[in-house]
């Protein structure tokens, strides 16, 4: 198991994995790659970096040394059936760890940076039709990516089914970091006092300029230059150049449709009450 993961953090998307991937690598215990998202156990390459072999998989942790080893790809939790047999392949049984955002709001926030990105153009009541694809997902465009990542209980399920740590969060557990920080850490059994700074991280938006979308849609600018910027600056360029997006009424009502059944799947599931997903 010399230069590979021991934890991973497979999802969901648009969730809050950015800010607990942060937290983690500041951590003096844990290496993870500055490269998030290598996909390479769930075989996807959505950029050109892409991590193809297992001798390059194995390069991305090569610096850790002793160091407790993980990374963050958000592919793993959706694509859990292709994931999960690589992943007991070759990791055996790393520590998993999984953060959920209410449904609606992650598959708004996926469609609304697909939007920013400039991979999506239809309409809200297109886009969250069963039926609707994106030819250039940067996943493979194999399932609408708005609706299917948001049915998270066969997902989550497959996952405690297969390993025997897997550890869930909410997204409105980030919000009391200190209390957060310490259940994730003594999750995998690292020190507990280390305080992590508390930056928001990945905070989707819609351009305030018309240029500034122009150049967000040139997906070189986004894989060469925006991907390796330090997160300070990134959070500060969101802030000015963007603004949040508003979700109409009828655009949610479409979207609680979706998954009201599997939100009370997923409840009794994980022994949570997750009512304040369901009514409003």
């Amino acid at each position: 198991m010399m230069n590979l993961p021991d934890f991973l953090i497979v999802g969901a998307a648009k969730s809050g994995t950015t800010s607990i991937y942060s937290w983690l690598r500041q951590h003096p215990d844990v290496y993870m790659p500055a490269y998030k998202e290598p996909n390479f156990l769930a075989d996807l390459s959505p950029s050109g970096k892409a991590i193809r072999t297992l001798t390059e998989y194995r390069a991305l942790f090569e610096k850790g040394n002793d160091k407790f080893k993980g990374e963050a790809s958000v592919c793993y939790l959706p694509f859990y059936q292709r994931a999960i047999p690589k992943i007991r392949d070759i990791l055996e049984a790393p520590k998993i760890i999984i953060v959920l955002r209410n449904p609606t709001d992650r598959a708004f926030s996926h469609y609304t940076y697909f939007r920013q990105l400039g991979l999506e153009i239809a309409p809200p009541e297109e886009a969250f039709d069963l039926a609707h694809l994106i030819p250039n997902d940067p996943w493979g465009g194999e399932f609408n990516p708005y609706i299917i990542p948001s049915l998270y209980f066969k997902q989550v399920r497959a996952y405690m089914d297969a390993f025997p740590e897997v550890k869930v969060f909410l997204f409105e557990d980030l919000r009391d970091q200190s209390k957060i920080c310490k259940e994730l850490f003594s999750f995998l059994g690292i020190s507990e006092k280390f305080v992590p700074d508390n930056e928001v991280r990945n905070v989707s938006g819609v351009p305030r300029f018309g240029w500034v979308g122009s150049m967000m849609k040139t997906r070189w600018f986004m894989h060469n230059v925006v991907r390796y910027l330090p997160y300070g600056l990134k959070g500060v360029m969101r802030e000015h150049l963007l603004r949040k997006p508003f979700m109409a009424q009828e655009v949610r009502t479409r979207l609680d449709a979706w998954f009201t059944e599997d939100i009370k799947k997923l409840a009794q599931l994980l022994g949570r009450d997750l009512s304040l997903w369901i009514s409003r």
